[in-house]
C-alpha cells in the first residue's frame, strides 16, 4: 500500500510479475499524469525473476517506461512488519493486484489503514471490496479506467480520505 502527499500519491500492491496488473497500472499512471501530473506511483510487492530471461520483472517494466513516466514511478519492495507504523496517510490511493495474484491481507491492510483502495474486476482485492463495498472496482486491464478513478481521487483529496477511513472501519 503506498504512494507522497495525499493528494499526489497513488500505490500499487501486489506481487511484481506478469499478469498482476502492472502494464495496465503503469499505462494508467501515464493517461492519469496528462490531468493530475503530480500524482507518484509506488509499487510494493515481492519482485520476481519473470522477465523474459529470468531476471527482475521491476527491471524489466522500467526500462519500457517513457522518461517522464520513469520519474515518477518508483519500486520499494514488500511491506514489512516494521514498517506497518509507518504507512502513508488514510486517502492514499492505493490499487491492488490484479487476479489471483493479491492475497487477503494485503486487501485488508489497504482497507483497515484507510487507503482509497481501487481494485481490478475479478481479482481477490474486488471480491472482498465489492463484499463490504470499502472500494472502487475497475475492469480488468481498462487502463483508462483505472486512470479516471485515480484523477477523480487525486482531484477530491478530503472526500477521498474521508470515504476511505468511513470504509476502514469495515475492515
Amino acid at each position: 500500500p503506498l504512494g507522497v502527499r495525499l493528494s499526489a500519491r497513488r500505490a500499487g500492491l501486489g506481487p511484481v510479475c506478469p499478469d498482476a496488473g502492472l502494464e495496465t497500472l503503469l499505462q494508467a499512471a501515464r493517461l492519469a499524469a496528462v490531468n493530475a501530473p503530480a500524482l507518484r506511483l509506488v509499487l510494493r510487492g515481492a519482485d520476481t525473476r519473470t522477465d523474459p530471461v529470468g531476471r527482475s520483472y521491476w527491471r524489466h517494466l522500467c526500462s519500457r517506461l517513457p522518461e517522464p513516466l520513469r520519474r515518477s514511478v518508483s519500486f520499494a519492495g514488500p511491506v514489512r512488519v516494521s514498517e506497518l507504523q509507518r504507512l502513508p496517510p488514510a486517502g492514499t490511493q492505493c490499487v491492488l493486484a490484479a487476479r489471483g495474484h493479491g492475497t487477503p491481507g494485503e486487501v485488508l491492510l489497504a482497507m483497515a489503514a484507510g487507503f482509497a483502495v481501487t481494485a481490478p474486476d475479478g481479482s481477490i482485492g474486488a471480491e472482498l471490496l465489492g463484499a463490504n463495498d470499502t472500494g472502487q472496482v475497475v475492469p480488468d486491464g481498462d487502463a483508462q479506467s483505472l486512470a479516471d478513478a485515480l484523477v477523480e481521487n487525486a482531484r477530491q483529496p478530503e472526500r477521498t480520505r474521508r470515504r476511505a477511513v468511513m470504509k476502514s472501519r469495515l475492515a
